[in-house]
């Protein structure tokens, strides 16, 4: 195999991983919730998302973000509106 195709592998695993941590938050790497929560990002800033897409990219973002600041013990600041 050369580093070409190691490097392509890996990226499709961490892509992979990615996609799939909305479906078990608790056993997927910190990594991968972070890249998880970056595409959600991305999908959000995409001009051609739908709302419903939109919609459903911010409820798992919400997800992802909570197991984060559960995992890590971080109490997220009050927002003040």
């Amino acid at each position: 195999m050369t580093s070409n195709q190691r490097a392509a592998e890996y990226r499709h695993r961490r892509r992979e991983a990615a996609s799939m941590v909305s479906d078990d938050l608790s056993s997927a790497t910190t990594r991968a919730l972070l890249d998880g929560l970056m595409r959600r990002f991305a999908t959000l800033e995409d001009p051609a998302t739908t709302p419903a897409i939109a919609d459903g990219a911010r409820w798992v973002a919400g997800r992802i973000m909570k197991e984060l600041c559960d995992r890590h013990e971080i109490t997220p600041p009050e927002i003040q509106e």
